[in-house]
């Protein structure tokens, strides 16, 4: 497909050009918006994010962490349960995500704390890593319910 049959196709979904461009806009802002840690604790969490994921420790609920943290939609990593077979038999579509979602909300705060060893040792102290867990408890539960 060329380039002029996908903008076709795109104008047509959307109605217009300008219609596309306003949900792409509120696309991009809703996927970076980010209310939990400033500017500096992300800089921060993303330098031990890529230490943590070099040393081959990351796993599903780590990655839902860091796309909250980086306030990106966690649910993107995922991919929904199609086989009809395994549907039928009780699978649900977005299992391995709800799993994910309830082990990383068992083990919140040793999740930040490995993740993010650092987070108490930057002047902030435990107030900031305990307010930053319940933030966290609290937009986990949001997601839950969701899911």
């Amino acid at each position: 497909m060329d380039r002029l049959c996908i903008l076709q196709a795109v104008v047509t979904a959307h109605g217009s050009l300008t219609g596309f461009l306003i949900f792409w806009r509120m696309q991009m802002n809703n996927q970076t918006q980010n209310h939990l840690i400033s500017r500096d604790e992300r800089r921060a969490f993303e330098a031990a994010w890529r230490v943590y994921v070099a040393a081959g420790k990351a796993d599903a609920p780590a990655f839902i962490l860091q796309a909250i943290l980086r306030g990106r939609d966690p649910k993107r990593g995922f991919t929904p349960v199609t086989n009809a077979v395994k549907l039928a038999n009780g699978q649900f579509a977005w299992q391995g995500y709800t799993a994910a979602l309830s082990q990383l909300r068992g083990l919140l705060g040793n999740y930040v704390h490995t993740i993010w060893p650092d987070l108490m040792g930057q002047g902030v102290g435990p107030n900031r890593y305990e307010s930053l867990v319940k933030e966290l408890a609290v937009e986990l539960d949001q997601l839950k319910r969701e899911a």
